[in-house]
């Protein structure tokens, strides 16, 4: 490991010949308004006082050379550099004088003096972040802003740059005296050499500031070590977190992991667990990655329906959805292993399904406390299923089970339901209240849409 004091301009943006690669196990790019306006404010100060200003340590290591040109791996410092290459791009398009545009211009593309390089759009600006925002990054600096996605921290940032400039530009300030205060911004710059292990360095660094979530450690885990990590990103993490969406990755590794393991795994222990599974499973990153895959088609189908199940199972896994039934996904991830496997047909799933709906209602309006669904949901396949031959009448297995219960899990009877039907106040329970009354209204043909009613 080599340690340096840096300038950002001078010793990383602006020498020729370099690609500075953000790996697909890192995050978005994702810095705040507030992080950004912060960073201009000291890029100014720094000029008017004409002094460097520390921001930070970027964390490298050397990937390849191709065609004369040196190509890097960044392990730390990505929203900053990205950050960086945004307020140069508003510079240059506000730029009062060519020369001050041709220079900040040279600053951030790699030059073809003569004529010895293989340059392309890969390889011409002289930085490359993951998949999405490299799109967005290639399209700002093609000037290409009306295909972009004005919701990407890219345009965002680049937006608010050009209206911070302005500002500075109102008040007699100039377009190159902004740059001069970049230039001014020093940080810690660390090499990383073969035997250094980046991976560690990732995770320590990444326990101070901004912590990643669950799945930014997993994602990291699984790409971080692997030469294909380009392929196993694209053919499998991509796939996996579109169909979740960002916003349900903890959940869905949480109960991922929760089918693997005897206790339950709490979100601040669930990585080490993780890496535990891993190691025990004899696993390798792909076969993680595809298991994963596996798994968030199900998730996906759990909360958004999936057109290859049939509109039947659909409607009841939206009605489970309805009612806010997600615990239950612990027990339908077997369920539908098994379906897949053709161990079950469709018409036993819905069965499976409508039995699990009714059981569910029946709980709820009679205000059974929901404090044991996880663990009953959690073991309920390996207890119904002990004996694999219950697997011949797999419907009635489940049924036959919650038929023998003894505890508060059991299925309500018929008349415990009835009265409580009649007596319990259900108005106050949001959800289940519109549930009944909408599967009421809907009994016939004709179908009223209730989701925006009250």
């Amino acid at each position: 490991m080599k340690i340096d004091k840096g300038r950002i301009i001078n010793d990383f943006i602006e020498p020729n010949k370099r690609q500075y690669a953000i790996p697909v196990y890192q995050r978005n790019y994702e810095w705040s308004r507030e992080q950004c306006v912060k960073l201009f404010d000291d890029i100014v100060l720094a000029y008017k006082k004409d002094r460097t200003h520390f921001c930070g340590s970027v964390v490298y290591a050397p990937l390849k050379e191709e065609q004369n040109i040196h190509y890097y791996v960044i392990i730390d410092g990505q929203q900053r550099l990205t950050t960086i290459y945004l307020l140069l791009k508003a510079l240059i398009d506000l730029a009062e004088i060519d020369a001050t545009r041709e220079l900040i211009t040279e600053t951030l593309f790699n030059r073809d003096k003569f004529d010895d390089l293989a340059i392309d759009k890969q390889s011409k600006l002289k930085l490359k972040p993951i998949k999405s925002d490299d799109n967005q990054l290639r399209l700002l600096m093609e000037n290409k802003q009306d295909d972009m996605d004005k919701t990407s921290g890219i345009w965002t940032n680049y937006n608010l740059f050009c209206g911070l400039v302005k500002e500075r530009l109102a008040d007699g300030m100039y377009v190159k005296d902004i740059y001069k205060g970049v230039e001014k911004l020093i940080c810690a710059s660390i090499l990383l050499e073969q035997n250094d292990n980046a991976q560690e360095m990732f995770e320590r660094i990444n326990s101070t500031g901004v912590p990643l979530s669950l799945a930014d450690k997993i994602r990291n885990f699984v790409l971080m070590t692997d030469a294909d990590q380009e392929m196993l990103y694209e053919n499998y993490w991509l796939k996996a977190e579109n169909l979740i969406h960002r916003g349900n990755t903890t959940p869905f590794f949480l109960d991922y992991l929760n089918t693997k393991i005897d206790g339950f795994a709490k979100e601040e222990d669930a990585y080490e667990i993780f890496k535990s599974v891993y190691a025990s499973g004899g696993y390798t990153n792909e076969s993680m990655l595809q298991e994963i895959l596996h798994y968030a088609n199900f998730y996906h189908a759990f909360l958004y329906g999936d057109k290859t199940y049939g509109k039947e199972v659909n409607l009841l896994l939206k009605s489970l959805q309805k009612l806010k039934q997600t615990t239950v996904f612990l027990f339908l991830f077997p369920v539908f292993d098994d379906y897949e496997k053709q161990i079950i047909d469709q018409k036993e799933l819905e069965r499976v399904l409508r039995f699990l709906l009714n059981y569910s209602v029946r709980r709820l309006i009679c205000e059974v406390g929901s404090n044991s669904l996880r663990g009953l949901y959690k073991t309920l396949y390996g207890r119904v299923f002990a004996r694999p031959e219950n697997k011949d009448n797999y419907y009635d297995a489940i049924v036959s089970f919650f038929m023998q219960l003894t505890s508060k899990d059991a299925l309500v009877n018929d008349d415990v339901f009835k009265y409580a039907l009649k007596q319990n106040n259900l108005y106050r329970k949001n959800a289940l209240c519109k549930y009944l009354l909408t599967t009421i209204e809907n009994q016939g043909k004709e179908q009223l849409v209730t989701d925006n009613l009250t």
